[in-house]
């Protein structure tokens, strides 16, 4: 059903298998970022600066919860 990753015997193989889904984590991310920007900035400037700060600082406190 699932293919195994095995980074012995082919490990450019495993690298993108184990890539490809947090790069699509990251540009998914971004993405929900500007949007989620672009929405709160038509309600105030102190918004638009209030999430383009936080959303950083969420990403970097989730991305040590992992570890």
């Amino acid at each position: 059903m699932y293919d195994k990753i095995d980074l012995v015997s082919s490990p450019k193989k495993s690298f993108w298998k184990l890539t490809i889904p947090i790069l699509g984590f990251m540009i998914f991310d971004a993405l929900y970022g500007l949007v989620d920007m672009f929405w709160v900035s038509k309600l105030s400037a102190q918004g638009f600066y209030a999430v383009s700060v936080t959303a950083p600082l969420f990403v970097l406190i989730c991305s040590f919860g992992i570890l």
